[in-house]
């Protein structure tokens, strides 16, 4: 199905309860290792009455983040997640503390595993592969407020996204691309998913802009250094040359559940060695190119213009619904001037603020210099050819 606005190529004592988790028997009789953290956390949300999918409801989580906290899956929960977590459970006084000691008690033995005799932040035992304090980055831009429109197509990449830690082994890192023409909206598409599923990815976010679309070549031993610096690596123990640092990467993001966002991307050529090899995480990448057919795995979604209601709608979120109910007319001519691109529309919205005093239709027909000026926004080109039958498709 092709979506109207987008081609688609694409009870008891908390103590004992924990002592019985500790020893690895589920409700359900499953039998186990987790850790003092994993069992604590089981202990009071049984002790508070909730399912797991009741703790993650009320602490903002996924349920698959609290069933991998619980599970032992997931040994440190991000900061953010501590939170919700003690104010879900509503954690006081000693259970409080007892709570937040475990949590730092696992942050202490993480850090003298990456330090001592384990492996150091995913490479090999005592491999050298860098020693950071607190290796998970949060590296997503903020997602962009004004977000308008583009249901269908958040839907398909959120669903998309979401399934990809889970694929089977052998099959390579999940690849999920946002293409399409200059101004599409690519990357507030790509940050609004992203932030919506952090908790799919609790051994972090990445975020590279690769500004493909300003020329010149990548420079992938920079890029793959700055990714390394992400996952804490010092800068002192970031080695020279492009093949020893995709060599680190590979190591340190090897099973992790990671998500890796790749703005504005060159080609397939140039994207190819910042990927991860891992199953265990998900690469998102935005660009021009195409991308379906050319990376393994890769599925593409290229979006299309924005459907008449949601451009009108994004145009009255920037310059007020008032001004533009009172100019219907003005308003068509500048949606049919933007033709459906968002950055058209934030272009022309940028204009109108410039002049709060006048009308729509007075910016729009103003002298030289005013919207009708060079730097107004122009009708895009038509979006690219459909797909072919080899690619593979985001799909609703």
């Amino acid at each position: 199905m092709q979506l109207p606005s987008a081609h688609l190529w694409l009870p008891g004592n908390s103590a004992a309860a924990a002592d019985g988790a500790a020893a690895g028997t589920t409700a359900a009789g499953a039998v186990g290792h987790r850790s003092p953290l994993a069992a604590l956390l089981a202990a009071h949300r049984a002790e508070a009455g909730l399912t797991q999918e009741a703790l993650a409801a009320a602490a903002g989580m996924s349920v698959r983040a609290v069933r991998d906290l619980e599970a032992g899956r997931v040994r440190v929960p991000q900061r953010r997640s501590v939170e919700s977590l003690v104010g879900a459970l509503s954690l006081t006084s000693g259970a409080r503390e007892r709570f937040l000691g475990a949590v730092a008690e696992a942050r202490r033995d993480r850090t003298r595993v990456r330090n001592g005799s384990g492996r150091c932040a995913g490479g090999a035992p005592g491999d050298g592969a860098g020693t950071p304090a607190d290796p998970v980055p949060a590296q997503l831009p903020p997602a962009p407020a004004d977000f308008t429109g583009r249901t269908a197509e958040a839907a398909a990449l959120h669903r998309a996204l979401r399934n990809a830690p889970h694929r089977p082994p052998g099959t390579g890192t999940a690849v999920l691309a946002v293409t399409g023409g200059a101004g599409a909206g690519k990357t507030a598409l790509a940050l609004h998913t992203a932030h919506r599923l952090r908790d799919s990815f609790p051994d972090g976010q990445l975020y590279l802009d690769l500004r493909a679309s300003r020329g010149g070549p990548p420079d992938t031993a920079r890029l793959l250094a700055r990714l390394l610096r992400g996952l804490g690596v010092p800068a002192g123990d970031v080695p020279p040359g492009e093949a020893p640092r995709a060599a680190l990467y590979h190591r340190i993001t090897d099973g992790r559940r990671l998500l890796v966002v790749l703005d504005d991307a060159p080609d397939a050529a140039g994207v190819r060695p910042l990927l991860p090899r891992a199953p265990a995480g998900a690469v998102l990448l935005t660009g021009r190119h195409r991308y379906g057919g050319r990376l393994r795995g890769a599925e593409e979604l290229r979006l299309g213009p924005l459907g008449r209601p949601a451009a009108e709608a994004l145009l009255a979120r920037l310059v007020g619904p008032e001004r533009v109910a009172a100019e219907p007319a003005a308003v068509a001519a500048v949606l049919d001037r933007c033709a459906g691109t968002p950055l058209a529309l934030r272009t022309a919205a940028a204009w109108l603020a410039r002049h709060p005093r006048w009308s729509i239709a007075a910016v729009l027909g103003g002298p030289a210099g005013g919207w009708g000026g060079p730097e107004a926004p122009q009708r895009p080109a038509a979006p690219g050819p459909p797909s072919t039958p080899s690619e593979r498709s985001v799909r609703p």
